[in-house]
C-alpha cells in the first residue's frame, strides 16, 4: 500500500509507501456508514481502508485517537477516464463487495472490494504506477499498479473517474 503527505487535495505531495504484514497506525477520521477509516502512520502519512465486518463487527467500540495494528490490502486500478455528468451525480459507487475467506486461520482478500469514483487527483509516481486521489469526502486513497500510459496525462487536481479496488482490512486490533 501506497501514502502521501496529508494535505489538502491541490497540495504538492511527497509519496512514501506503507507495505509490511502490519502497519501500527491511529485512527484519524471514522465513517460508520460505509465502513471506512482514515489511518495515520505518523502525522504526516495517511490512508483510507474498508473495514469489513468479518474483522471489526462494532465500529462504535473505534474512535478517533485510537492506536491500532492491521493488516491491508493493496489497491490496483482498472480504469481511469474522464468523468460525464452522470457520473457527477453519483461520486461514488460500490460496484462490488469484497469478500474475505479464512485460510489457516488467516483472513485473506479473495475478492476485493471495487470502486467507481469521481476523484480529485492529488499525487502522482509514474515511476512506480501510484496515483493518489481524493474523494468527493476528502478522503485519500492509494492506488498503485497503474499502469504508466494511463499515468501519462494527468496531472495534480485533475478530476477523473477511476474504478479501483479498495484498500481492505484483513487484520485489525489494538496494540498489547
Amino acid at each position: 500500500m501506497f501514502a502521501t503527505a496529508q494535505g489538502t487535495p491541490g497540495t504538492p505531495q511527497s509519496l512514501g509507501r506503507i507495505i509490511g504484514p502490519e502497519n501500527d497506525t491511529v485512527v484519524t477520521r471514522i465513517d460508520q456508514q460505509t465502513r471506512e477509516i482514515t489511518l495515520a502512520l505518523d502525522s504526516a502519512i495517511t490512508h483510507t481502508v474498508y473495514l469489513p465486518e468479518q474483522v471489526v463487527k462494532d465500529l462504535t467500540e473505534l474512535k478517533v485517537g485510537d492506536r491500532v495494528l492491521g493488516t491491508y490490502s493493496a489497491s490496483v486500478e482498472g480504469d481511469i477516464r474522464e468523468p460525464t455528468n452522470e457520473d457527477m451525480l453519483t461520486p461514488w459507487q460500490v460496484l462490488e463487495e469484497g469478500v474475505l475467506s479464512e485460510r489457516d486461520g488467516v483472513l485473506q482478500v479473495e475478492h476485493p472490494r471495487i470502486i467507481q469514483a469521481v476523484v480529485t487527483v492529488g499525487g502522482i509516481d509514474r515511476s512506480s504506477g501510484v496515483l493518489i486521489v481524493w474523494d468527493y469526502r476528502r478522503f485519500p486513497h492509494f492506488i498503485a499498479h497503474v499502469e504508466a500510459e494511463k499515468l501519462a496525462d494527468l496531472s495534480v487536481d485533475q478530476r477523473v473517474v477511476v474504478v479501483f479496488s479498495q484498500a481492505m482490512a484483513t487484520t485489525f486490533r489494538m496494540p498489547r
